[in-house]
């Protein structure tokens, strides 16, 4: 594959995760969870589908240093509801990782 379809495919990707954020971020406006007062299944794979993008310090997995491309896309949704919802989900729902 070359570099321009690379690019092409990486900001159609891009695209796809931000409308997403931003549809989820809708659903979530003013709310502490996406459903009722508790967490739900959808709280719960938003925060887990998330976590390798907003690497919570509360998830079990060392993360390994981002590419550069995906930095810069976490950077530009970091004050998202959604990707703060999914940091709130780790840090209230599971105690701090220790390093195994």
């Amino acid at each position: 594959m070359n570099s321009s379809n690379q690019s092409g495919l990486r900001a159609e990707f891009e695209d796809g995760i931000l409308a997403a954020i931003t549809e989820l971020d809708r659903e979530l406006a003013g709310k502490r969870y996406f459903f009722d007062d508790r967490p739900t299944r959808l709280d719960i794979t938003v925060a887990a589908l998330l976590a390798p993008l907003c690497r919570p310090p509360e998830h079990l997995v060392p993360w390994p240093p981002l590419p550069d491309s995906v930095a810069r896309f976490a950077d530009g949704v970091k004050d998202s509801a959604t990707f703060l919802h999914a940091l709130r989900m780790y840090r209230a729902h599971r105690a701090r990782a220790s390093v195994v």
